[in-house]
């Protein structure tokens, strides 16, 4: 709105009867703003408030002020002034101001993020043999791992050997996620903004459920290992902790690279209550940079972590205040892929059923899962996240705390 003159605010219901009165009210705002007006200058002549269950008439005949009133009404999303009276005594929910109507948050969930693999068949099937299949048979691992020496060679003695076969596999299926939702007739034609706003929500609502299940699902994938607690602050027992699963303990049953780059997943208020951690600390004052610090260890650790919503919410922020643990997700990546197997978008669904009752319905699915075909995936159970303040210096760290499975 172009801040070139005084508005001119006029409730309808409160003295602007007629198309000559709105008129007269617009004219008086556009010689406000003189020469100074701009090509796209807007002022505020009349407000609809439709809070009440009046009805509301514009008596006189067209002048010169009737496109200024003819789009004021196109505003509002009427024809003519007898579509106005008539959203105001028919539609259920036009009794409330449409400047009223909100919606959620519109930022996309924080989700866990994972290459997308292509299910035009609705599954997908993978070999599960890995190097620890290898260290698992004992028949691979010595033909696989045995040395043949010169005095072998002269007592004739044979080398082990051991049958490839087809490897195991697992099929993984993709889930239908719907959203139906039915509306009425008259609201849809004379309050269609509710009928955007419930749309729009329900998809935002339907992201966060889809994202819920996709990790619950890599949950149930996963190996539980027992994090424990080395008795110092948050900070340094998710270091202690992860740092031990991430590189010593993949490392000797995958034999992955020191340098490799694993996936760490956590709770989004995880990353404050290390940030919280750390500035409570009386070893130092530096809290400026405090997140990037925080992100500093992880990066030094080879982590890439990934700090996502719909998982272990803290729940209501007055009751007790930070949780004292959290779980994580900790795997190679590539572990887990997101099985897209499209979306089918019917729109508008009218039948003889909803027509009898002046109703209809939208409808759209997607169908997706989350499928593991790489190494094993971690989940560190209960690792202590309590933003204590504790560094080594204040505290005598456990170098036993029972890590395992």
């Amino acid at each position: 709105m172009a801040n070139a003159g005084p508005l001119v605010r006029a409730q309808f219901t409160k003295g602007l009867r007629t198309r000559e009165e709105m008129g007269r009210a617009a004219l008086d705002v556009w010689n406000s703003f003189g020469r100074s007006a701009k090509a796209d200058a807007k002022a505020l002549v009349a407000s609809f408030d439709t809070s009440t269950q009046h009805e509301y008439t514009v008596n006189g005949e067209l002048d010169h002020d009737a496109p200024v009133i003819d789009a004021m009404l196109k505003e509002l999303k009427v024809s003519t002034p007898d579509a106005l009276t008539a959203a105001v005594a028919v539609s259920p929910c036009s009794a409330h101001s449409r400047s009223m109507t909100t919606s959620a948050l519109r930022s996309a969930p924080a989700c866990c993020s994972s290459p997308t693999l292509n299910a035009s068949r609705g599954r997908v099937t993978y070999r599960t043999s890995s190097y620890a299949s290898v260290l698992a048979n004992t028949d691979w691992a010595n033909a696989a791992g045995q040395t043949y020496t010169s005095s072998d060679a002269e007592a004739g003695s044979s080398k082990n050997t051991f049958e490839i076969t087809c490897p195991a596999t697992t099929t993984c299926s993709a889930d239908a996620f719907p959203v139906i939702l039915e509306f009425g007739n008259f609201t849809d034609r004379f309050d269609p903004e509710t009928v955007a706003n419930a749309i729009e929500n329900s998809m935002i609502f339907h992201d966060h459920y889809v994202n819920a299940q996709h990790i619950a699902a890599m949950v149930t994938a996963s190996t539980a290992q027992t994090a424990g607690d080395t008795g110092g602050g948050g900070l340094v027992n998710v270091a202690n902790v992860v740092g031990f699963f991430s590189q010593p303990s993949a490392g000797d049953t995958y034999r992955t690279s020191q340098t490799a780059t694993l996936e760490l997943v956590l709770p989004t208020w995880v990353h404050d209550a290390l940030v919280a951690d750390l500035v409570s600390r009386n070893s130092t004052t530096s809290f400026e940079n405090a997140r990037a610090r925080v992100a500093a260890v992880f990066a030094s650790l080879n982590l890439r972590t990934q700090f996502v919503q719909d998982w272990q919410s803290i729940g209501d922020a007055s009751d007790d205040g930070w949780p004292t643990a959290s779980d994580m997700l900790l795997f190679a990546p590539g572990t887990f892929v997101r099985l897209d197997g499209g979306n089918l978008d019917l729109g508008v669904v009218r039948d003889s059923t909803l027509n009898a009752t002046n109703e209809f319905q939208t409808f759209t699915e997607s169908f997706e899962a989350v499928c593991e075909i790489g190494h094993d995936s971690w989940l560190l159970d209960g690792v202590t996240v309590c933003p204590r303040g504790i560094a080594a210096a204040d505290a005598t760290l456990d170098c036993n705390p029972g890590f395992g499975s």
